[in-house]
C-alpha cells in the first residue's frame, strides 16, 4: 500500500526544533546536552515508530481513517452534452425538464425544459476580404461592398455548417467580422407556421470553438487577444449582448428579450432563450449593408429563410471582450447529462442508533442530488445532505451519502428515532465514463415520439468513481496541501 507519512526521526526532530522559537522563544539552547532537546529526540524516536506502524495498517483500517478525515473517493461524474431537437408538429412540442433521451443503452436526461419547433438555424458572418480575392473554402463567396464613411470595405459571407464535424465546416470569429456581429438565419421546414411562433420562446443553441491547437504565448499576442487571458477576464461579466430581429430592408431592427442564457453572455457553449416577436414576411433578404444580413449564395438555404437575428455587444471597447469563435448554432437545443432518476424509495425505519446506514437501490449516486425525508411527529420533513458531520451539531437534521456504493448514512448529528420511517423521493445516479458517447449517438426522446434529437458534439466529462487505491495514494497530498495551493506542484494537482 502507499506510504502515508515517510518522515524519519531526524526529520521529526528538526521539525520540533524549528517550532521552539514560535512556542517558547526563551528556550535558546538547542544543543544535544539540553534536557529539553533530549525529550524532543525521544518523542521523535517514538513518532517514527508510530509512523512505521501507521504505514502498515490494513485496507479496512485505511477506509475507516478516510471516513474519520471526512474524505470520500471521488464519486462518478456524469457526462454532459448539448442536444439539438426538431419536430414536424406546426404547434411545437413541449419537452419537460428531466425528460429521458437515449443513446442505445445509455440514458441521458434534459437539464431544462424545451419547446421544439419545426425550425432549423445557421449562423452567418461578414468576413472582411480583398475585393476579387478567391476563397474556395467559403460556403458562400459573395463579396459585398460595405460603405463605411468614405471608404468601401469588402467582405464575403461566412456560414457555419449544419454538421459541425464535417470536413468543410468552418467557424466564425465574430470579433473579426466587419460589423463585429453574428447573424443567425432561422430556416423553415415543410410544416413551419411562422404565425404560431409569435410570443413563443426560441431555445437557440450556440457552440463555441474553445480549442487551442497550441498553448497561447501571451507575449506574442496582440493586446486585444492578450486581455482575454487576464485573471479578471475569467471572473468579470462581459459587456451585455443585444439580440435583434431584422424586419426587412429599410426597417429598424427590433430588440428581442432574452429569457435565459447559459452561454453567460456569449462566452461559452450553451443555450440562449429568446422571446420571438411576430416574424415579418421577408420579401427580400437585404442588400448586405451595414444593418442588413449578409447575402447567401446557396439557393436551397436562401429559400428557407423566414427570419434573421443579430447579436453583438453594443458597449464593446475592443479590449478582448468581443464575441469569439462560433462553431455551430441550432434552433431547438437543451443541455442534458448522463444520469438517471429512479422512482422514489422507502429505505426503512430508524433505530435511534448512531451510524445508521440504509442502502439505495443504485450505486454511483451524484453528489447533492439526494432528497431525503424522515417521518416525525409533525409528518414528513426534509433533511439536509452534508459531506461529513464535522460541523454538525447534535440536533441538526443532517445525513451523508456513500456515493460510490449508494447508501444514506446518519452519524454525529440528529438520527432517525425508533420507528420513524425514512424515504428518498428522488436522487440521480450516473454510469460515469460510459456516458462519453460520440456525436450523433443520441437519437430519440422516448416520451415524445414526435421529436427527433441528436447531439452535434460528443458528450464529455463522464468519469468513473475513483478507486480506493487512487484515493489512498492521494491522502499524503491532501493532508499536506489541504485547501491551499502554494508550490507549483500544488497548482498542478
Amino acid at each position: 500500500g502507499p506510504i502515508l507519512d515517510n518522515r524519519t526521526q531526524d526529520q521529526l526532530r528538526e521539525e520540533l526544533v524549528r517550532r521552539i522559537p514560535a512556542y517558547s522563544p526563551e528556550w535558546t539552547n538547542h544543543n544535544e546536552s539540553d534536557p529539553g532537546i533530549v525529550l524532543l529526540e525521544l518523542f521523535a524516536h517514538l513518532g517514527e515508530s508510530l509512523l512505521y506502524r501507521f504505514n502498515q495498517i490494513p485496507e479496512t483500517t485505511r477506509i475507516e481513517f478516510l471516513r474519520l478525515l471526512g474524505v470520500q473517493p471521488r464519486p462518478a461524474r456524469p457526462a454532459s452534452v448539448l442536444l439539438s431537437a426538431v419536430t414536424e408538429e406546426p404547434a411545437g412540442v413541449q419537452v419537460l425538464k428531466e425528460s429521458p433521451a437515449s443513446a442505445g443503452k445509455v440514458s441521458f436526461q434534459t437539464l431544462d425544459e424545451l419547446y421544439v419547433w419545426p425550425l432549423e438555424a445557421i449562423a452567418a458572418g461578414k468576413t472582411p476580404t480583398d475585393e476579387g480575392a478567391d476563397d474556395s473554402k467559403a460556403d458562400a463567396v459573395s463579396r459585398v461592398a460595405l460603405q463605411q464613411g468614405e471608404q468601401a470595405a469588402f467582405y464575403r459571407t461566412a456560414l457555419t455548417s449544419f454538421d459541425p464535424n464535417a470536413p468543410e465546416a468552418q467557424t466564425i470569429d465574430v470579433s473579426k467580422q466587419m460589423d463585429a456581429a453574428l447573424w443567425v438565419a432561422l430556416l423553415a421546414r415543410e410544416t413551419t407556421d411562422t404565425a404560431a411562433l409569435a410570443g413563443r420562446t426560441l431555445f437557440l443553441g450556440v457552440a463555441f470553438d474553445e480549442r487551442f491547437e497550441t498553448p497561447p504565448v501571451l507575449e506574442k499576442l496582440e493586446q486585444r487577444d492578450r486581455n482575454r487571458f487576464r485573471a479578471g477576464a475569467l471572473t468579470e461579466d462581459p459587456p451585455a449582448t443585444l439580440w435583434e430581429l431584422w424586419s426587412g430592408p429599410g426597417s429598424a431592427l427590433t430588440p428581442i428579450a432574452v429569457l435565459g442564457d447559459t452561454t453567460h453572455g456569449m462566452v461559452t457553449t450553451g443555450v440562449v432563450k429568446l422571446e420571438l416577436p411576430a416574424l415579418p414576411r421577408l420579401r427580400s433578404l437585404g442588400d448586405g449593408g451595414k444593418d442588413s444580413p449578409p447575402p447567401i449564395d446557396d439557393e436551397e438555404i436562401r429559400d428557407k429563410v423566414v427570419a434573421w437575428l443579430r447579436v453583438f455587444r453594443p458597449a464593446s471597447n475592443d479590449i478582448g471582450d468581443a464575441i469569439d469563435r462560433v462553431r455551430w448554432v441550432g434552433a431547438s437545443c437543451v443541455a442534458a447529462e448522463q444520469s438517471i432518476t429512479p422512482p422514489p424509495e422507502l429505505l426503512g425505519t430508524g433505530t435511534g442508533d448512531f451510524d445508521q446506514r440504509f442502502p439505495l437501490t443504485h450505486p454511483h449516486v451524484l453528489p447533492g442530488t439526494v432528497r431525503l425525508q424522515v417521518e416525525g411527529p409533525d409528518g414528513w420533513t426534509d433533511w439536509i445532505e452534508v459531506d461529513n458531520f464535522a460541523r454538525s451539531r447534535i440536533d441538526d437534521p443532517h445525513f451523508a451519502v456513500d456515493h460510490e456504493h449508494g447508501a444514506v448514512v446518519f452519524g454525529r448529528a440528529r438520527v432517525p428515532q425508533l420507528g420513524e420511517r425514512i424515504r428518498v423521493p428522488s436522487y440521480r445516479y450516473s454510469e460515469g465514463e460510459a456516458g462519453n458517447v460520440p456525436p450523433g449517438a443520441l437519437t430519440s426522446v422516448p416520451s415524445h415520439p414526435a421529436v427527433t434529437v441528436t447531439n452535434p458534439f460528443p458528450a464529455r466529462g463522464g468519469t468513473d468513481a475513483a478507486s480506493l487505491t487512487d484515493a489512498l495514494a492521494a491522502i499524503p497530498a491532501e493532508v499536506h496541501r489541504r485547501d491551499r495551493a502554494v508550490a507549483p506542484d500544488d497548482y498542478r494537482d
